[in-house]
């Protein structure tokens, strides 16, 4: 995939006990599969290596990616003390 008019995206999905990211290029209405890793500290240091090989847009959808499964854990949080405190 060209560099010239690629867009980016990121997703977070848990699989099991681990959250798993995948990041794509879209270009030309084409999603293609960039990179895909465990969400887990021993892998920090790969994902970096990758997304400074690649423009800072990937860096930002891997990012926003980070954010929104953080806000999903959170409310998740909530929703479960909640439950724990109404029992």
């Amino acid at each position: 995939m060209k560099n010239n008019n690629i867009s980016y995206r990121a997703e977070i999905v848990e699989k099991g006990n681990t959250d798993f990211i995948f990041l794509y290029g879209c270009a030309g209405g084409v999603n293609e599969l960039i990179h895909t890793q465990p969400m887990t500290p021993e892998c920090e240091e790969q994902l970096d290596n990758r997304l400074s090989q690649l423009p800072r847009e990937a860096d930002f959808a891997v990012f926003s990616a980070m954010q929104k499964r953080r806000d999903q854990i959170v409310a998740i949080t909530r929703v479960a003390e909640e439950i724990r405190r109404n029992r």
